[in-house]
């Protein structure tokens, strides 16, 4: 839909050297977040076969190593973007825009893990209280919960809420 007459802005090599810093930068950094990734699945693991069977999950670890892939793949795809801004010509300003939803997603994802924390966290310190402990106590017995589960399943339940989670947030832009 674009006429000749309406031919996309080019950087110039000067502001393109900028480009090419950020690609370097923001690369380095998703291939950090893959890494970190890769050794927290090793460390869950080597957590899941050397504790005692009836040890509950290390759901914490899984979803941190969940959150390391989903920002590993946003900042890859930025990368992607903003080196096109270097290496094509007539279409820096959509590579641009591509780059910049890129880092939007990133940061997305990381507003959602940072208030799901600040959540949690002040969930946890609530019902450690002693007066909102004393709330929640029943009394013993032999029945058992239909929340209990194996790590596996633990595990894979974190995993796939969050990739959900994810999905519907990159599509209902929040």
């Amino acid at each position: 839909s674009r006429t000749e007459s309406q031919q996309e802005y080019e950087f110039t090599d000067k502001q393109e050297i900028v480009f090419q810093n950020l690609v370097g930068m923001i690369y380095s950094c998703a291939v950090l977040f893959f890494l970190m990734f890769l050794v927290t699945m090793l460390e869950i693991v080597y957590k899941a076969h050397s504790a005692p069977k009836d040890a509950p999950p290390d759901v914490a670890t899984a979803s941190d190593a969940v959150d390391y892939l989903f920002y590993s793949y946003f900042l890859r795809k930025a990368s992607l973007a903003f080196k096109m801004v270097i290496t094509s010509r007539g279409s820096d300003i959509s590579n641009l825009m591509t780059g910049l939803n890129g880092l939007y997603l990133l940061f997305k994802r990381m507003r959602f893990v940072s208030t799901i924390y600040v959540l949690k966290t002040m969930a946890l310190i609530a019902i450690s209280h002693p007066r909102i402990h004393r709330m929640f106590k029943t009394p013993k017995s032999n029945l058992k919960s239909p929340l209990d589960m194996t790590a596996t399943q633990a595990t894979f339940l974190i995993v796939l809420a969050s990739i959900g989670l994810t999905l519907v947030l990159s599509l209902i832009h929040i």
